[in-house]
């Protein structure tokens, strides 16, 4: 994933177009806890580095360094 002009915390709908997911599916998993996120208030942001990671953890074959 290229990180050039992303900013370090992502919001929803910018997680959900790099990933293919929907915004609600974004939503959902954030706050399930099964991707990682950030809440203050209604805000809920993705740490840009923790979003790549947990696509490295769970894409089928990937490893965490």
């Amino acid at each position: 994933m290229e990180n050039r002009t992303l900013p370090k915390l992502l919001r929803a709908h910018e997680v959900a177009d790099i990933t293919g997911f929907s915004v609600a599916k974004v939503y959902a998993m954030a706050v399930s806890g099964d991707l990682p996120a950030l809440r203050s208030g209604r805000s809920v942001r993705i740490p840009l580095a923790a979003l790549e990671r947990w696509i490295e953890a769970n894409t089928a074959g990937g490893e965490v360094s």
